[in-house]
Order: structure tokens, then sequence, then C-alpha cells
């Protein structure tokens, strides 16, 4: 949107101009107004002017010389004359001062309106040349920039392109400092120009990375106290809280004496951007922070698996609630933990909800078979309290899963055994054995439970089976009721027989189900 300004010694002109020219349409955000040269001038001095419209004859200032020191003021200023002179020495002058019009009074409105609109679109089209020369200027200003962080670019070849930088190689101290944006759905133009604009008076430059991430490198030509740097970047963050409501996270590298080194600092940033984890978004990573509060940690900082393997076995929700809460409590304000330390003590709990699955032979539980991909997603957890959460939801849905179960433990161990060895001699009495409790017991609670006795359903999981090799295999019958743990093959026809009412080799010919 564009700003006008209107100058003639005659009022009625100047009037008469704001209102037979359709200004809004034309895209006139404001118009000021003045009667000479010298009040114009002091509307300059305070205002953006896109276009200047004047008369040529007006007393202390004629409009030449008006436009001559508006020329000196904001050279994109476009300017349009009116006059009541048809002269060729005034239009020969206001020509060579780059007028866009020269328009004689009685004014035509439609000259006028014209000569508006065109002066418009070209104030426009200047704006967009110079927005995509700005672009890509800031583009290879960039991909320097990321090439010295990254240890891509020899010092010959920066010395070289020097000239295109903000920051440049004179100065006796740089850092790298990378900043995480939590959202990936914001604009990071728009957040790398309000961060460009907080770090201008370090001598910062902010450049965009990857993965929603922006780096900060900042030059000085002095010593930096690294206390004080770290206390900067949280008045960054605060500062940019109080304008934006993105939540961003900033890890801060080592300072170093030399721009050849300045990778190095990149890289300690990098590896600190971990500690998000554990100190969570809005907050600074520095080793600075983690020196002062550095001190020895035990190896299990008192966290106790034996009690959660316990309460998991239990399948109580509430105390395993309160048992993570406590925990991860413990991992928050333990001083100089590393976010390693977090990460591997998040998978024994997970390990402990596994080997509890194993113990309750919740052979079919997810955990199972998913436990590395799991892993894999705890470790994109950003930070503490998602990793929490994690747990959490899977022991819940570990619960949840055991309560679905229609057997009670010991008895889902022996039908899971009979399921996965049916082809060897089982007895109940092995396996009571085996499980330390009684033969007649297990016999009763197996039947109660299963709605048939040990030898029915032992006798049941050989026949589905040995139909299912009949319906599926080109094995020979014999050797099928040897898969299936039938040694004799005649007493394997019985048992067939009196399970479907047809002799194996019938119901092979009539593909029978």
């Amino acid at each position: 949107m564009c700003r006008v300004l209107i100058v003639d010694d005659e009022n009625l002109i100047v009037e008469g101009l704001k209102a037979i020219i359709p200004w809004k349409e034309l895209g006139v955000k404001e118009i000021f107004t003045a009667n000479d040269g010298e009040e114009a001038l002091e509307i300059f001095d305070k205002n953006k002017i896109d276009i200047l419209i004047s008369d040529i004859s007006m007393p202390k200032m004629n409009g030449l010389e008006l436009i001559k020191n508006v020329k000196s003021i904001s050279s994109s200023t476009k300017s349009i004359i009116l006059s009541g002179y048809d002269d060729f020495a005034y239009a020969k002058e206001a020509i060579y001062l780059g007028i866009e019009n020269y328009i004689l009074k009685p004014i035509n409105e439609e000259e006028l309106t014209e000569t508006i609109k065109l002066t418009i679109d070209k104030i426009r089209d200047e704006e967009l040349e110079k927005n995509i020369e700005q672009e890509e200027l800031d583009t290879i200003k960039d991909n320097i920039y990321k090439r010295w962080i990254t240890n891509k670019i020899s010092i010959y070849e920066l010395e070289k392109r020097e000239f295109v930088l903000t920051i440049g190689l004179q100065y006796s101290s740089y850092v790298v400092a990378l900043v995480k944006i939590k959202d990936k759905s914001n604009d990071l133009n728009k957040i790398k120009s309000f961060l460009q604009q907080l770090v201008k008076e370090k001598q910062g430059q902010v450049l965009l990375l990857d993965n929603n991430i922006l780096a900060v490198i900042l030059a000085k030509d002095t010593e930096v106290d690294n206390e004080k740097l770290y206390y900067y970047f949280k008045d960054v963050i605060s500062e940019f809280k109080k304008e934006r409501e993105e939540d961003i996270f900033i890890s801060i590298g080592h300072v170093v004496n030399n721009p050849s080194s300045l990778y190095k600092s990149f890289e300690r940033a990098e590896y600190l951007q971990d500690y998000l984890l554990q100190y969570g978004y809005n907050s600074v990573a520095s080793d600075y922070k983690i020196n002062k509060s550095k001190q020895k940690l035990k190896d299990n900082l008192g966290i106790d698996m034996g009690v959660f393997n316990k309460l998991l076995l239990e399948q109580d929700s509430k105390a395993i609630d309160k048992y993570l809460e406590e925990t991860f409590y413990t991992l928050r304000i333990t001083e100089g933990i590393t976010p390693d330390k977090i990460k591997n003590i998040s998978i024994k709990l997970l390990l402990c909800l596994k080997k509890a699955a194993d113990e309750l032979t919740v052979n079919d539980y997810k955990i199972n078979e998913y436990l590395n991909n799991l892993i894999e997603y705890m470790a994109t957890n950003e930070t503490i309290y998602e990793l929490e959460d994690t747990l959490r939801e899977e022991c819940h849905e570990f619960i949840k899963d055991i309560g679905s179960y229609e057997y009670t433990p010991v008895i889902r161990q022996v039908v899971n055994y009979v399921n996965l060895n049916y082809n060897e001699k089982l007895s109940l009495k092995t396996l009571s054995q085996s499980y330390n409790i009684n033969t007649s017991y297990l016999g009763q609670v197996f039947t109660k439970e299963v709605g048939m006795s040990f030898s029915d359903y032992v006798n049941k999981v050989k026949n589905e089976k040995a139909k299912e090799l009949l319906l599926t295999s080109n094995l020979k019958i014999n050797d099928i009721a040897k898969t299936v743990g039938f040694e004799d093959t005649s007493y394997f026809y019985r048992k067939f027989k009196n399970y479907f009412g047809v002799n194996p080799q019938a119901f092979r010919e009539a593909k029978q189900y």
C-alpha cells in the first residue's frame, strides 16, 4: 500500500485532488498534503512517501527544487509534476530529475489517475525485483554460512567470499548456537527474521538449517564470558516469548578464537541439542550450565527396577503411575545427569515391562514383537515428559491386555506350552512339576478354565494341526502323524476320525473342513 504527498499552494486544488481520484481502488494507503515545499520536506522527515504530486510554481520553494531535495532524502520516491505553464525549460529539467509525468493544468482527471496507477505498478515491480535480489543474496549468504559452520569451505574460499557476509573473519571470538522450534507448522522465515532482529546488536547472523532448527552465529572483538553468553540466550528466549507463542530450545557450542574452528562450536551445539530431553523447551543448554551442575552420579540413582517389576506383575495401575512419576521426578531434579543416562534408565524400565510379559506368558503382547520399534520410538521423544508419558501408556496397555485374557497366568502358560510343543510327549504330571503345582489341582483348574480335560485339549491341538497340514501340504499321512506327535499312524487314524468323523485320507480327498 502506497503513501502519497500532494503539494500545491492552492488549497482548492489539493482538496479537489483528494476528492476526484479513486485512491483506495488504486492501492493508496495514506494521503498527506502540504501548501509549500518547506512544509512538504517536514512531512518527508517523519514519513515514508512513495509518490510526490507537486505543483511546479510555489512560494518559498518551487516544485523542481522540492523534487531535488526529496531525491537526496529518498531516491525511490516517484514524482509527478502539475504545472500551469507549458514551458519547455521546466519540462526539460523535470524530465532530467526523472519524474513520472508532467501534467498541465487544468488537470485531466483520467490522465492523472492513469499516471498514478502506472507509477504504483512501477513501485511494486521495483519492490518485487528488489525482494528477489535480496532473497537471492540471502540464499548465497546462507549457503556460505552453512558451509562455514560445517567445515565444508576452506579459509581461502571464505576470504574470497567474505565481502558478502555480515560476519567477517577479523573477530577474535566466534560461537554457534542452535535454536530448535517445537511446532513444525510455523513459518520459519518469519521466526528467522525475528531472531535476526534480536541478535543484531551482538553481530549475530541467523540461518535456516534442517529439522526445524536455526543456527545463530555470534562474533566479538574480545573474549567471550561463557556465563554472560548463557544468560544472553536466556534473555533471547524471554524476548522471543514476549512476542511469539512458539516454544524453542537453544544449545550453545564452544567459543572458538579462530574462524577456521567455527565448525567445532557447531558440532558441540549439535551434541547439546540432546539436552532438550532433560531441560525441555524454553531453556538453554551450554557447557557453562552442565559444568556448573556436574556431579558424580550413582549407577541407579536409587531407582529400584525390582519394585517396578513387582508392580507390573501385580497389575497395579495406580502404583505404577506413582512409581513412574517419582522415578522421572528424580531424573529431572538430578543435577549433572546426561540425556544418555535418562534414555538408558527408560530402556531398562521398558525391558522390565517385557520381562513381566514373559513371566505372565503374554506371548502375543505387542512389546515382544515391537520391542526394537518401541525403543526407536522412545529415542524420538524430545523431552523427559514425553518419555514418561510413553512408558505410562505402554504400562496401561500392558495391564489392559492382561485383563483381556480368559485364563489365569499358570493355565495360560500350560496352554501356550501345548500349542508350541504339541509334537512332544505331553503329560499333566510333567508340566505340574515344572510349575510346582499339584497334578490333580492343575487338572481341575485346567478343565474349569479351558472347558475340557488336559488330554482332550492336547488331542484337539494335534488334530487341528494335522488338519492344517492335510489341506496345505503334500506330506504323506504317516509323516503328518509323526509331525504332530503320533508315532503310530493307525492310532493317528483313529484319533483323527474320532475328532472329525472321517479318516485323514478321506478328509484330504474330499477337502472337508
